[in-house]
């Protein structure tokens, strides 16, 4: 029985091409060859995957931060956004307030340190974080080279928009 029988499964075109190219199992490493074969075995089963196409839009935010917005508002149909952020090492977040906005972030390279409702708390690779949407973020720092987030932000996107306008 599914868990989630309505859930929707956004994957980028390049994404799924890549999970389900059959000689990508010969090119991982052995810890993710069982990940790529689970993928390849329920993927083209799947009717609730849905793929967008495109590559991301990368904008340069403020402090030299690289950002390529992989998913927006409008392609989840108001549900998240997603981007992914690669700040430059020593770079600092200042410290801001989450208003009806609720985040995920997901460590995918380097180490940060984060400070959220006043507990600061190390991230790195394949740590997963979640900010409430009514929250205080203190700073949020980047420590090493490369460092990237993936960033899931649940709501309309709103400051996406600003933010791109910012950057530019």
């Amino acid at each position: 029985k599914a868990v989630y029988p309505n859930a929707e499964i956004i994957v980028s075109d390049v994404e799924y091409k890549f999970w389900t190219d059959p000689a990508v199992i010969d090119r991982l490493p052995e810890a993710r060859k069982g990940l790529a074969r689970r993928i390849q075995a329920v993927f083209p089963t799947w009717t609730n995957i849905r793929q967008v196409s495109g590559e991301p839009e990368v904008v340069w935010m403020p402090g030299g931060v690289r950002t390529e917005i992989h998913l927006t508002s409008a392609e989840t149909r108001g549900a998240f956004c997603l981007l992914i952020d690669e700040p430059p090492p020593g770079w600092s977040l200042p410290s801001h307030l989450h208003r009806g906005v609720a985040e995920t972030i997901h460590i995918v390279g380097g180490e940060f340190e984060m400070e959220v409702d006043g507990h600061r708390t190390p991230l790195v690779v394949f740590v997963t974080i979640v900010v409430a949407a009514i929250v205080a973020i203190g700073t949020a720092s980047a420590f090493s080279s490369p460092s990237s987030s993936e960033n899931i932000t649940r709501a309309d996107c709103n400051q996406l928009s600003y933010l791109t306008k910012l950057a530019s």
